[in-house]
């Protein structure tokens, strides 16, 4: 399938998941083992403790922190479709 630039609701370019600051790195983002929802894994660049927002397209409906075997650790409130935790 193919298809040209036409009018529609997505942006004509965009990220799949914007993070916020440029500190935290998002080393990748995969569907969830138990096939519900995506994994997105990233982590902090720099030596100090931050604060990091994720907005993905489409907005979260729900988030949590999970551990890299996806056991959840803590569930996270969307505000606007995004997320903001301490890293």
């Amino acid at each position: 399938m193919s298809a040209t630039v036409h009018s529609g609701a997505l942006p004509a370019s965009t990220v799949f998941v914007h993070a916020e600051p440029e500190a935290f790195i998002v080393s990748a983002v995969k569907a969830a083992e138990d096939g519900n929802g995506w994994v997105v894994r990233g982590y902090n660049m720099g030596g100090e403790d931050i604060t990091v927002t994720l907005k993905p397209l489409p907005s979260f409906a729900r988030a949590a922190r999970v551990n890299l075997a996806e056991d959840m650790q803590s569930e996270l409130r969307p505000t606007d479709g995004r997320v903001t935790f301490p890293v």
